[in-house]
């Protein structure tokens, strides 16, 4: 943040700085009581995220619309701050208290914010760390909430082609260009490895990672848009010898136009992987030099509250499956104060492996095709106790293998303004209303929570 002051001021030359500064986020605090169980617990939660602007005070126009001069911003994302006792396995956050060998938290424990530093002047950009992702994953994916192990869900999302990085943890910078509403292009280069300059002399390839460059480009044409995005892995003080990938050398396409007919809004694309690596028939019938996914999204907008939308998403690859989603929404569009929502899904339509012990041992794994139905009802009581009281209903169906299906039902009641800014909550929920085959009735769980939102 001082070296981004610092900078900011010598590009200002003689010109006084500024400083805005906004802030958002919510806490909350949960009392929950599993029925089956017999036990009570609390959790308390908060998250925010940090704007930090430095902007010339000698300008009276909004940082994003100045056309010459410098300014520069740093932005903190997602912090997240969580009490609690709860013991599982995590990867997000940093421990606190606790062995961090049996991966357990307890305790206090923090989920470190992204930082994105960027300096502009009009149209031109800069940015440190943020960009380049090393991604080229334009098609979005179709996957369901994780938390409940009776829901049918896509779990791809990590074996998407272009969903995952080429490198972990790289860093670099990206510069670019971007008209508002019609051009935006960007390139970047990043390294895997760290430079240090105090690493061991005597160790010469401690600097041979490999690098990545980026290039996105983003073209506004009337009613449609189009998306490219291009990376390309480079290895450093590899043996040129050795043909298995590693990731390090593969090039990644991504490409997404979008289009507008009235009330219907459209897109579709598809991002490509190639690897680099020959083709082995004795191992796969699949195109082992290139993997490939499509996928397309239609919304329909019924009324300015009430719109229907449908994913799907298919590749090529034999351990991704293609899914399906259907979700209606009507917010009091239909009948006022009355909100709506119905959902479908079909999910690992095609691929997975039935006899691969590794999908056949875990039902959440695709091998065969899971259905899930949601529909929800919630009505706004308005000017109740001071503010909005609202009563809701929620029940799933889920079919997870092509097994018994699982019922849920979660009712609640909300409270909304009667103090400012918060909010009261009361619900029971359980995922197993009805006893079916293996599913045993579940008598689910009480909670009641209060959240302050600022």
């Amino acid at each position: 943040m001082v070296l981004l002051a610092a900078g900011s001021a010598g590009l200002y030359g003689q010109m006084q700085i500024g400083t805005t500064f906004t802030i958002s986020g919510e806490a909350t605090a949960t009392a929950g009581y599993d029925i089956d169980d017999e036990q009570f617990g609390f959790k308390n939660e908060s998250s925010s995220d940090i704007r930090i602007e430095l902007v010339s005070k000698q300008t009276s126009m909004d940082p994003e619309e100045m056309m010459s001069g410098w300014y520069g911003s740093i932005e903190l994302k997602d912090f997240q701050i969580i009490i609690d006792s709860d013991e599982e396995d995590s990867e997000l956050f940093a421990l606190a208290d606790g062995d961090p060998a049996d991966g357990k938290r307890t305790g206090l424990y923090v989920k470190a914010p992204d930082i994105v530093a960027t300096l502009k002047n009009g149209p031109l950009w800069l940015k440190i760390y943020s960009d380049p992702d090393n991604k080229a994953d334009l098609i979005p994916h179709v996957e369901e909430d994780e938390d409940n192990d009776k829901d049918a869900e896509s779990h791809d999302d990590g074996k998407d082609v272009g969903s995952n990085d080429l490198f972990d943890d790289s860093h670099g910078i990206s510069l670019g260009y971007t008209s508002p509403g019609q051009l935006s292009v960007g390139i970047g280069i990043s390294s895997e490895e760290t430079y240090d300059a105090n690493e061991d002399a005597d160790n010469p390839d401690a600097h041979d990672g490999s690098f990545a460059v980026t290039a996105t480009v983003m073209v506004d044409v009337g009613p449609a848009t189009l998306d490219l995005a291009f990376v390309q892995g480079l290895e450093n003080g590899d043996d040129p010898a050795d043909e298995e990938d590693d990731g390090d050398n593969d090039t990644g396409i991504g490409a997404k136009l979008k289009t507008d007919f009235g009330t219907v809004s459209l897109s579709a694309g598809a991002d490509i992987l190639m690897t680099g690596v020959d083709d082995d028939p004795d191992t796969s019938t699949q195109d082992e030099s290139m993997d490939w996914e499509g996928g397309g999204n239609a919304t329909v907008t019924l009324t300015d509250d009430t719109s229907l939308k449908s994913d799907v998403i298919f590749s090529s690859r034999g351990n991704v499956a293609t899914d399906v989603k259907v979700v209606l929404t009507d917010k009091a569009g239909l009948v006022e104060n009355l909100d709506l929502s119905l959902t479908w899904g079909l999910f690992d339509i095609t691929n997975g492996d039935e006899d691969d012990p590794a999908t056949t041992a875990d039902d959440q794994v695709n091998d065969k095709s899971d259905l899930t139905l949601e529909g929800s009802i919630d009505y706004h009581l308005m000017d109740t106790f001071g503010g909005t009281l609202t009563p809701g209903t929620t029940v799933t169906v889920d079919q997870v293998d092509g097994g018994d299906a699982s019922v849920g039902l979660e009712v609640r009641a909300v409270l909304k303004e009667a103090i400012p800014s918060t909010e009261f909550g009361l619900n029971w929920k359980t995922d197993q209303l009805v006893a079916s085959g293996d599913n045993k009735l579940e008598s689910g769980t009480v909670t009641l929570w209060t959240k302050i939102k600022y």
